[in-house]
């Protein structure tokens, strides 16, 4: 076995071939799943019929069964918590990717919230009045709140990679990544707002800010398998309620995501 500084001067990597002195270029991609976690957010929901804000909101992730057919059968691919990346290799430091990564947000149903503003429906009156930090259970005939098609958060990153332990024959090694990137947010928005609203089309509703830490094992000199994890934020100020019209929500949290991913390099020689 050989360590990273140790052997014949070379630093090892699946990038550098014994004997060798060139850095090699290329591309590599990957693909995988995740689970995400996200902090409490206010919620504050605009439109001519109401004018409120949630405080404190719960919510959770919703990963699809792992015996799920979709795991398996390429129809249904993109129906799981999946990212997905492609990303160009500078030198064996440094790369730059582009990405998609489909977390689900789901706002806890039942939950006891407290509510500020003013309802004032013309056609479902149940909850018509004003508030101020009122305890309300959240149901779905007053407020139901979910990015389940998903909280898609497309991102440009910058990544620096650290070689770890190599292999005598460099066919198979241990490697740190770390990065950072930003980007905006496509999320799919099912939301109903006093018992109307849709499954909205997805549109960019903001931006988003993260960084990220993993370890990569790669073998045979193009393969690999990642254990990734990734913190940000996310700021939305225009997710839809009832698409196109006037109906808009805006929150902001932080989140914090996992997920293991396999992939393979397209080496490119200078």
């Amino acid at each position: 076995m050989v360590f990273a500084g140790e052997g014949d001067g070379q630093q090892p990597g699946i990038f550098h071939r014994p004997n060798r002195e060139n850095r090699t270029q290329g591309f590599y991609f990957f693909w995988g799943y995740n689970r995400a976690s996200f902090t409490k957010s206010n919620i504050h929901v605009h439109g001519p019929e109401y004018e409120f804000t949630v405080y404190n909101v719960v919510a959770h992730d919703r990963p699809t069964p792992v015996t799920d057919e979709a795991y398996y059968n390429p129809k249904f691919l993109t129906i799981p918590q999946f990212n997905f990346r492609f990303g160009y290799v500078i030198n064996t430091k440094w790369a730059v990717s582009v990405g998609w990564d489909h977390m689900k947000y789901v706002m806890d149903d039942g939950q006891i919230a407290e509510l500020s503003g003013y309802i004032n429906h013309p056609t479902n009156t149940k909850y018509n009045g004003s508030y101020l930090r009122e305890p309300m259970k959240l149901t779905p005939d007053l407020f139901k709140f979910e990015h389940t098609d998903g909280l898609n958060v497309a991102s440009v990153d910058v990544e620096r990679t650290f070689p770890l332990w190599s292999s005598k024959r460099q066919l198979f090694s241990l490697h740190s990544v770390n990065g950072a990137g930003t980007g905006v947010v496509i999320p799919r928005t099912d939301v109903r707002v006093v018992g109307v609203g849709l499954n909205n089309h997805w549109n960019v509703a903001g931006y988003h800010l993260n960084a990220k830490t993993a370890i990569r094992f790669e073998f045979l000199r193009n393969g690999f398998f990642q254990l990734e994890s990734r913190a940000g934020y996310v700021n939305l100020p225009n997710v839809l309620i009832q698409n196109d019209k006037e109906h808009r929500i805006d929150h902001h949290f932080f989140f914090l995501e996992g997920y293991a991913v396999i992939g393979m390099f397209l080496k490119v020689n200078k």
